[in-house]
């Protein structure tokens, strides 16, 4: 199982935004942060293929998400 978060830009209502982000299947879990970014999503898939999938097909698709940043974990749980 391969993980990543994702930092989100956003811009509209964030609390819609974010229970978007929360509902995206592959996504485990989702905060509103303050900061440079809005959100961080934590999500899951099979292999890294998938992951860019849950991204591009998925959640860059949710109104009012203008970016993102990946980060993919290389050593987790």
């Amino acid at each position: 199982m391969m993980q990543a978060f994702v930092l989100m830009n956003i811009r509209g209502d964030a609390k819609k935004i974010v229970a978007q982000v929360r509902n995206t299947p592959g996504v485990v879990e989702a905060y509103l942060i303050t900061g440079l970014h809005d959100i961080i999503a934590k999500i899951e898939a099979e292999d890294l293929y998938k992951l860019r999938d849950i991204i591009t097909d998925r959640l860059l698709k949710i109104e009012g998400i203008q970016k993102t940043i990946t980060m993919i974990v290389v050593d987790g749980q």
